[in-house]
């Protein structure tokens, strides 16, 4: 009788340590060491606390199945505004690293994190710029004033390296060599460090270096209200952009992210072989460097059609103007 109850309560402790809302604290903690940034945890927070929490909460982690997997997408759908798809995959994908998380501490488990599905993401173009609004944008930059040079050399690099720009803001001087136009970059997502080449881009940088009269380390960096120089940070960036746009006519969205997708774009417009250009921007998964590639032959295949059809209606253009 007293083993049952020692037993009793042991269940019982097992069972309140692997509930699934006692375990999120641990994984913040997890992803903070395995240097995740700030506004990537502050996401998982946000979807733990708006959906996946209310929904599994009190379920204990040993007993769970891809079947209360609906539960998420039921509670998203019920208390989320807005794109309703986009906010259940987003969900989903953070419960799939949670989940993760807790088989790799060795916690039992029925399911396997990989086999967590999630809504697929619609099928869309990824936008990319033309080399005629490359050349109009930068003709509306004047490089002879600082802000706007800086500017030009944060897109330059943006475009010829394909960066994210995480990885632009946080480059110093000393990743720059000068000789073989490469930068040294370290992968946001993977933490690796990679040498990058930037043809064609660093005369503009050593006009930039030159202008600046600072020994700041960082390559881009802005002035605070005191006149003392720090690294250009996200926000300021997202200013300056906002500023630039207002001095132009684009229809696109001009995001900093959309130079990334112009150079992946223009590598395989230019015949760059997928499996190369994965590597080049290092995606970490295939699927990504394919949905440019298919929005490119898309492209291709649209214009092979148009000109065929042309040629077929030309032709039958003519027979009929010999049968009248």
């Amino acid at each position: 009788m007293q083993k049952t109850r020692w037993t009793d309560l042991w269940l019982g402790l097992l069972y309140f340590m692997y509930r699934i809302k006692d375990q999120y604290q641990g994984f913040y903690q997890y992803l903070s060491r395995e240097g995740y940034s700030y506004k990537t945890i502050a996401k998982h927070e946000y979807f733990a606390r708006r959906a996946i929490v209310p929904a599994l909460g009190d379920m204990e982690v040993e007993t769970l199945t891809l079947y209360d997997l609906s539960k998420i997408k039921l509670e998203v759908s019920e208390n989320f505004n807005g794109n309703i798809t986009y906010s259940q995959r987003r969900a989903l994908i953070s419960f799939r690293r949670f989940m993760r998380y807790i088989q790799e501490r060795g916690i039992p488990t029925r399911m396997n994190w990989r086999d967590i599905p999630f809504p697929r993401r619609p099928d869309s173009d990824p936008d990319s710029l033309t080399q005629q609004e490359i050349e109009y944008m930068f003709s509306k930059l004047n490089i002879n004033h600082f802000p706007d040079l800086r500017l030009r050399v944060l897109f330059e690099i943006l475009l010829k390296a394909g960066l994210r720009i995480s990885e632009a803001l946080s480059l110093d001087i000393e990743n720059i060599d000068f000789n073989n136009e490469e930068i040294q970059v370290q992968n946001v997502k993977s933490k690796k460090f990679n040498w990058i080449g930037i043809p064609g881009a660093t005369a503009l940088i050593e006009m930039y270096l030159h202008d600046r009269k600072d020994d700041h380390p960082a390559l881009f960096i802005t002035t605070s209200g005191y006149g003392a120089c720090k690294r250009l940070d996200m926000q300021g960036a997202k200013s300056a952009l906002r500023r630039f746009k207002k001095r132009i006519t684009l229809r696109k969205p001009l995001t900093f992210h959309i130079w990334r997708r112009t150079f992946c774009t223009m590598l395989l417009e230019r015949g760059v072989d997928i499996k190369s250009v994965q590597f080049l921007a290092r995606h970490e998964s295939p699927s990504t460097t394919m949905r440019y590639y298919i929005a490119v032959n898309q492209k291709k295949a649209k214009e092979q059609h148009r000109k065929a059809m042309n040629a077929t209606l030309y032709k039958a253009g003519d027979s009929l103007s010999t049968a009248a």
